[in-house]
């Protein structure tokens, strides 16, 4: 293909790719760092996003556009910058001569880090089919989700960033071959439950066509703000600013210095607030906004159901994510067990399934003490409160409305080397939280993230410090990037499992067409809320059930008070 070919017309102007090959050896097409929104700075700050402005000549697409400004997990440096509102395109087919499946991928991190591109999300495996994967920065943290309950700042900036860019997915794809009218949204944890609020939000209706949540809804306590004024004014107090008053917040917050921003909003919550996971900013109702996102709480909104076919589901052991705070504070729970729980959770439990703390805790531990020698039925409870509760619920209002197909899978292989166990320093059994995306996406080679991470050059001390925190990355980078899976090895099988039941869900709704040799079970679409049929991700695929969690909960009737 000529240069000239790699040259593509967008509404805005030309950008100009480049020519790739994955590791096995097929050919893609990539346009990294195309703006699809004006830049949110200065007074577009905490503003809704707006429209990208035209640009002359062509722009070169050869290099991702700047991450949201956050704390670096591996450095803890400040990265990004506030002018973040980019997107990365590939595709192994650009001629636009049959459309084809869109796959718009919305990356997690708690709505507070995160990025869209390839050091995490690389296209490898997805350029083995013909589609068209795209992947986006939005806005995190206060950028992205600061709310003042007034109209100078009403919340859901970065949700709305999502918005924009499936507008511009809508307006813009068919000149990169892909198909308007069939784009599928995924994304895992946070980007999972943005996946769930853009199916329940009016203005994403229209914009997607199926959906995908891996590891979090909208219903998942981490994912909703209740308090998101009092966050707010924490931040500017901690900047210097004491007046409670919305219009003078924002001018004063407009101003500060980027890198002082996200410094004191790393420190706006309380240290019980981050034993009990709890989010500084993130999804709220903004009623006050003139287009508001999402106008009423989402436990009233998703009642509706989702009217888009959907697959959905989570890892056996999520709660492994926690592991690393839970050691820090396993030996408090006995006497400090509500204390420590976050409080959208007792209120669930209290509430929704009429059960005492105390009976909770009998659930899970019998008469056992919770000590760090059983420590891994805490992780469960945890998982069970932060992920698997919301998305059960969920997946209960599709059985009952019954409008779309939804497919439940549990992803259970954890053979393979896992980022968050080598973070947490853990062996126990069971596939933690996001260790499915190292099947859909390839990491990029460390030569790459060197130049992404900064690594120092200079000071020995500076770069025995930055190889100690990032150590377990650094191994996994090798082991999915310099160890690409090789035919015949499970890895392999399950990762060509997973891009192929993810494609053919773009292509027709449904994950599977019949027993195949690749795939060796048809997936049915889930049809009892009390025992929920899945398929099981492992390293034999079949299909299996699971009580709905409110059968466990229900054993409370066993526990005495």
């Amino acid at each position: 293909m000529s240069d000239d070919q790699l040259i593509v017309e967008t509404k805005a102007g030309k950008v100009r790719g480049a020519k790739q090959r994955n590791f096995e050896g097929n050919e893609f097409y990539a346009f990294r760092g195309i703006p699809y929104a004006k830049p949110p700075v200065k007074e577009l700050r905490f503003q809704d996003p707006e429209p990208v402005e035209p640009w002359p000549g062509i722009r070169e697409a050869m290099s991702h556009g700047p991450n949201c400004a956050q704390v670096d997990i591996i450095t803890s440096d400040i990265i990004g910058s506030d002018d973040c509102l980019y997107l990365n395109i590939y595709a192994k087919n650009l001629k636009s001569d049959g459309r084809r499946p869109v796959m718009f991928w919305i990356h997690g991190g708690g709505f507070t880090i995160g990025y869209g591109d390839d050091s995490m999300y690389g296209p490898d495996y997805f350029m083995r089919k013909d589609v068209v994967l795209i992947t986006i920065n939005y806005r995190l943290g206060c950028l992205g989700f600061l709310n003042l309950n007034d109209e100078v700042a009403t919340g859901n900036q970065g949700l709305k960033d999502q918005v924009m860019a499936l507008q511009w997915v809508r307006d813009n794809i068919a000149n990169f071959g892909g198909d308007p009218n069939n784009v599928t949204i995924f994304g895992e944890s946070a980007g999972a439950a943005s996946v769930h609020y853009l199916t329940l939000s009016p203005l994403a209706k229209g914009l997607f066509h199926k959906a995908i949540a891996q590891s979090g809804v909208a219903l998942n306590p981490w994912a909703f703000k209740t308090d998101p004024e009092e966050c707010a004014y924490r931040l500017c107090e901690l900047l210097g600013h004491t007046e409670k008053d919305p219009k003078s917040a924002i001018e004063f917050l407009k101003e500060v210095d980027i890198q002082k921003l996200i410094g004191a909003q790393g420190k706006i919550l309380k240290k019980e607030e981050r034993f009990q996971f709890v989010v500084g900013f993130g999804p709220t109702i903004d009623i006050k906004s003139k287009q508001p996102f999402m106008p009423a709480h989402p436990e009233e909104i998703f009642t509706k159901g989702i009217e888009v076919p959907l697959i959905i589901g989570y890892n056996n052991r999520e709660g492994i994510i926690f592991l690393r705070v839970l050691n820090k504070v396993v030996n408090r729970f006995e006497a400090e067990f509500d204390t420590l729980l976050h409080p959208k959770c007792v209120d669930t439990i209290r509430n929704l399934y009429n059960l005492t703390l105390e009976k909770l805790k009998q659930i899970y531990f019998e008469n056992d003490e919770i000590t760090v020698e059983n420590i891994d039925k805490l992780v469960d409870l945890f998982g069970d409160l932060h992920f698997v509760e919301g998305i059960h619920r969920v997946l209960q209002t599709q059985i009952e409305k019954n409008s779309t197909p939804t497919y439940f899978y549990l992803f259970n292989y954890d053979k393979d080397p896992s980022l968050l166990k080598m973070i947490s320093r853990t062996n126990i059994s069971g596939a933690s939280h996001t260790d499915e995306i190292f099947y859909l996406f390839a990491m990029q080679s460390f030569t790459t993230m060197r130049q992404q991470y900064g690594i120092p050059r200079k000071s020995w001390y500076q770069l025995a410090k930055w190889f100690i925190r990032a150590l377990p990355l650094l191994y996994l980078v090798k082991w999915n990037s310099f160890r690409f899976p090789k035919k015949g090895t499970v890895r392999y099988r399950i990762s060509e499992q997973m891009i192929d039941m993810w494609v053919n869900f773009a292509i027709t709704g449904k994950p599977t067409n019949g027993p195949s040799e690749l795939i060796p079970v048809d997936w049915p679409p889930v049809d009892d809320g009390k025992n929920l049929r899945y398929l099981n991700i492992c390293e034999n695929l079949h299909i299996d059930v699971v009580p709905h969690i409110e059968e466990k909960y229900n054993l409370q009737k066993d526990y005495k008070s």
